[in-house]
């Protein structure tokens, strides 16, 4: 989920397992890797992203990806 936070906006979930985690933004027909970042199972990941970051977004773990979110 992509979420305001005063003058900036912060990327937050929970993942459903421990490995490499991508967060994607949709281009088209396109998800490119928006950032990636090692975490553990049930863990809470947060990261800072820029304010005006627009569009839809999934995260991608091991297979398993999110529901797609919209800023």
């Amino acid at each position: 989920m992509v979420a305001s936070a005063g003058r900036g906006a912060r990327v937050w979930g929970i993942s459903p397992r421990s490995g490499e985690l991508s967060v994607e933004r949709q281009f088209g027909a396109l998800w490119p890797v928006l950032f990636s970042l090692r975490v553990t199972r049930g863990s809470v990941f947060v990261r800072a992203v820029r304010p005006s970051l627009r569009g839809h977004f999934r995260a991608v773990i091991g297979g398993e990806t999110s529901l797609v979110w919209s800023r």
